[in-house]
């Protein structure tokens, strides 16, 4: 998977949240307590959707925005993080690692509930996967986002699982292909 797909991935998936952001905030009836808890049960969850719904809330909050969300959002992510806090974010998270693990359990559950999410046709999902890892592998210890410690585990872990799912489809594949050939010769 190439650095393109990886980028139209989260492109895809800023474009969604800041809509999102949008909309849950055109509704004017939510107080800013009900928003608060809102993105804190997002900031639990390390699917990327969440997490970015997460972030363009609090950019909106942050902002005083009641619209135009989306924008601000790709504002925030146009420019990478700085490394320092990168960095930071790594080697808090890599200490937890080392004490606790990587939670490789939930990461499957959680990589099985992004699974069945996803549309996209059979011939694609290997693909799919490679560039969801990609984003997970860069997003993790991102400063960004609002995640906590073991929400980063998870993402972290789900990076690996998504890469090893991805690789078992492309491995398949080409055990299909290398069959087919072999009976029609």
């Amino acid at each position: 998977m190439n650095l393109i797909a990886q980028s139209r991935l989260m492109k895809t998936l800023l474009n969604v949240a800041g809509n999102q952001a949008d909309s849950i905030l055109s509704d004017g009836e939510i107080s800013a307590i009900s928003l608060e808890r809102r993105i804190s049960d997002l900031e639990i969850s390390p699917l990327l959707d969440k997490q970015l719904l997460a972030t363009a809330l609090r950019v909106a909050g942050d902002l005083g925005l009641s619209s135009g969300v989306r924008n601000s959002l790709f504002n925030r992510f146009q420019n990478p993080a700085p490394t320092v806090a990168i960095d930071a974010q790594r080697r808090a998270i890599i200490s937890e690692v080392k004490a606790k693990g990587l939670p490789m359990e939930l990461a499957m559950d959680y990589a099985n509930t992004l699974e069945r999410r996803l549309t996209v046709s059979p011939e694609d999902l290997g693909d799919t996967l490679w560039a969801y890892a990609s984003v997970y592998e860069e997003i993790w210890s991102d400063p960004r986002i609002g995640a906590r410690a073991p929400t980063r585990r998870i993402m972290l872990a789900m990076a690996t699982v998504l890469r090893a799912r991805s690789a078992q489809l492309a491995m398949n594949a080409s055990l299909t292909t290398a069959t087919a050939f072999r009976v029609s010769s």
